[in-house]
């Protein structure tokens, strides 16, 4: 072999270079993308399994149908009458832990206590029980609640007198009906009156609404009233806001379910917002 000069070595390798960098165009390159893997890492908006609709119904807003979404959310199902302005001390009421025997009295139904939550075992009419160490006229209120299953109701009694319940005893009562139950769905705010021989009178001063009501979920309560101004809540909804002057007064708090299946409630808290 003989010995190369330098310019010819030179040469030779200028061409090598060449070549290498022709098969590399030829090969492909640029930078690399996965559409499929951006797609495949993304969450879904809704779960097709038959879990993930039902906790997509349970999340709905109140008022919405089951068959989803005709029905707007109970805040924008108010009456004609423009509402009241919410009170400025509108925050949330803390709640307790536990509901204890020795603080309430029962006036209708069974009730029983287990676990620090207050159980209803229901009957085919009106079961209630009342709070013993409260009376007020203004209060804030609020309690959770559990539906087991249809045919059932709860409801919280308020400005409260009177004895016997569908006698002479007169109140507002707040209160929420599952499907197949006396009142089906609605969802109301009412007063009770007393026309003598002609019985006792329930008077609804809001225009109910008819949420589906939620199974085996814990939903949370809120009651305030102050002078004619009522406010009801259904998990931080504002739901009604009603000025009435019916019971403008002093009266007892309690607890009411209508229908005859299991009820459990618990956390219930409640403030007087009297003058001390």
């Amino acid at each position: 072999m003989r010995a190369l000069d330098g310019f010819t070595l030179v040469s030779l390798l200028a061409s090598a270079l060449s070549v290498e960098r022709t098969a590399c165009s030829k090969l492909g390159g640029g930078s690399e993308s996965h559409p499929a893997q951006t797609t495949a890492n993304a969450s879904p908006a809704v779960s097709s399994s038959a879990g993930g609709a039902a906790q997509v119904a349970t999340a709905a807003p109140l008022g919405a149908s089951s068959a989803g979404s005709t029905r707007p959310p109970i805040a924008a199902m108010a009456s004609a009458a423009p509402p009241v302005a919410p009170s400025a001390s509108a925050a949330p009421v803390a709640l307790e832990a536990a509901m204890r025997a020795e603080d309430w009295e029962g006036a209708l139904g069974k009730w029983s206590f287990e676990n620090g939550e207050l159980v209803c075992e229901g009957k085919a009419t009106s079961s209630a029980i009342f709070y013993k160490p409260f009376h007020a006229k203004d209060f804030d209120l609020s309690v959770q609640f559990q539906f087991d299953s249809l045919e059932s109701s709860a409801g919280v009694l308020f400005r409260y007198q009177g004895q016997d319940f569908y006698g002479g005893a007169t109140f507002y009562q707040f209160e929420w009906y599952t499907h197949g139950s006396h009142h089906d769905r609605r969802l109301s705010l009412m007063k009770k009156t007393w026309l003598g021989p002609e019985g006792p009178y329930w008077i609804q001063i809001v225009d109910p609404k008819y949420p589906d009501a939620p199974i085996g979920k814990w939903v949370t309560y809120r009651v305030r009233a102050e002078g004619e101004h009522l406010q009801t809540w259904v998990d931080g909804e504002l739901v009604f806001d009603k000025q009435d002057k019916a019971f403008v007064r002093d009266g007892r708090v309690g607890l009411h379910t209508f229908m005859p299946r299991r009820m459990r409630y618990r956390g219930f808290k409640v403030e007087s917002l009297d003058p001390k």
